[in-house]
């Protein structure tokens, strides 16, 4: 059965300007998970590509200031159900140009809301307003208005609101 696995890392600096991801494919090699650097702040990521109860391979690597990267040793992990609590994880990728996806965590099925507004705040495009079932989840946004238009480039917000938990952070559109 296909799940999902979060990876955490902790609150840490060491010079870095992010993260890589990178997972042991069948072939025992190392591939990248993330499209673009990991930002210092995201602290996680959402492994969408797994099956319960197999045991995957993970290794991070700090992107340091002048471009090179450190890897950390093998980091194993065993798929297992449902998060313990709700959570709201960084875009990727962050800047966009073209569409960026979403990754959030539920730990029990609820009426789920995610949205897009701008900088004054006001409502831009609304990606999920459903129950929504336990689980890891995502969804995409492609830089467009509730209308299907371009947005401008800059500052936007999205927003995760679960019940009486919400969480919102920051992407940038740059094209």
């Amino acid at each position: 059965m296909a799940g999902a696995m979060q990876l955490s890392w902790g609150d840490f600096t060491f010079g870095q300007t992010g993260f890589n991801l990178y997972k042991k494919d069948n072939a025992g090699s190392f591939s990248l998970l993330n499209e673009t650097v990991l930002p210092n702040e995201s602290g996680s990521w959402i492994d969408m590509d797994v099956n319960e109860g197999a045991n995957y391979e993970y290794k991070i690597g700090l992107v340091m200031a002048n471009g090179k990267e450190i890897l950390s040793g093998s980091l194993r992990k065993q798929m297992r159900g449902t998060p313990n609590s709700f959570q709201l994880l960084a875009n990727s990728p962050n800047p966009l140009n073209g569409s960026t996806e979403i990754r959030y965590a539920l730990s029990s099925d609820a009426e789920t809301s995610l949205k897009i507004y701008d900088v004054s705040g006001s409502l831009v495009k609304t990606l999920v307003n459903s129950t929504v079932d336990a689980g890891y989840h995502s969804a995409v946004w492609d830089a467009t208005n509730k209308a299907g238009q371009k947005v401008a480039n800059g500052v936007y917000f999205y927003r995760l609101t679960v019940g009486d938990f919400a969480q919102s952070r920051k992407m940038v559109v740059l094209r």
